[in-house]
């Protein structure tokens, strides 16, 4: 049977996970906030649809056809509003789709320690607050409906850090990085379709921790930037813990450590 996705938010990850979908036989919904993308879903294959980030308005109601739905909105422009909006949205979908809601290894606090999925969401970061309260509410609306992964940092296409890390100062050098290639961002969110694996909480991460010092220098030298330029100190940090999506998930790390990713 083909499966009808509604891909909420069709940026970084939205748009390439919709094109993979559709490469694979599934039908996609998509939705952006930028008139002139439209045509850019439509020439994808992808059925367009314009979304206002305003509660008050509806979503189309082609969204209602769809089995799946990736909520894939970042906080960064809704901020206090994020959660509001998240409701709004999730309450518009079928009542039997199934939701992946893509969240952020943020809400763990950096407290030089191993972040599993059930540690205390406590992070201080800029959108921490917001993303963990969404987590909450969507919870509480969807139950088993919902599987929520908690993606680190993510790198991939025209997207590396060391870009814009470039030439800079940095403190701490020594601290441990969290990073997840897109294609296993994609790799994921297939497995827990897959897998049927809903009502559940998954970090997303390579297995690999490298130090600050140590990656950015590398990559940046590999990208024939300027490299940043770091301080041997160590501040605060964690190592996101990604045992949980490949022991209950069983899902394989094509990228298991951040020196493997593509350049």
């Amino acid at each position: 049977m083909q499966n009808c996705w509604g891909v909420i938010g069709c940026g970084w990850l939205g748009l390439p996970f919709a094109k993979y979908s559709i490469k694979i036989g599934d039908k996609v919904i998509g939705s952006t906030t930028s008139k002139e993308k439209v045509q850019i879903l439509r020439d994808a294959g992808i059925s367009p649809v314009l979304l206002s980030t305003n509660s008050n308005d509806k979503l189309d109601n082609l969204f209602t056809s769809c089995n799946y739905i990736l909520l894939n909105i970042p906080p960064s422009n809704l901020k206090e509003n994020y959660a509001k909006e998240m409701l709004t949205l999730s309450q518009q979908f079928n009542s039997e789709a199934k939701v992946i809601f893509i969240s952020s290894t943020s809400v763990y606090a950096d407290k030089n320690q191993d972040a599993t999925e059930s540690d205390k969401l406590d992070g201080q970061g800029r959108s921490a607050p917001y993303i963990i309260e969404v987590e909450k509410i969507l919870q509480q609306k969807l139950n088993e409906r919902l599987t929520i992964i908690r993606m680190a940092g993510l790198v991939g296409g025209e997207r590396h850090p060391a870009k814009y890390m470039s030439g800079k100062t940095y403190e701490n050098g020594k601290d441990k990085i969290n990073l997840i290639h897109l294609e296993d961002c994609i790799g994921l969110i297939n497995e827990v379709v897959q897998q049927n694996y809903f009502g559940e909480i998954i970090n997303g991460c390579s297995t690999d921790h490298p130090r600050k010092m140590d990656y950015y220098t590398w990559a940046a030298k590999k990208m024939n930037v300027t490299p940043p330029i770091f301080q041997e100190k160590e501040g605060t940090w964690k190592e996101v813990s990604n045992n949980k999506s490949k022991i209950s998930l069983k899902y394989s790390y094509k990228y298991e450590s951040p020196f493997d990713f593509p350049l």
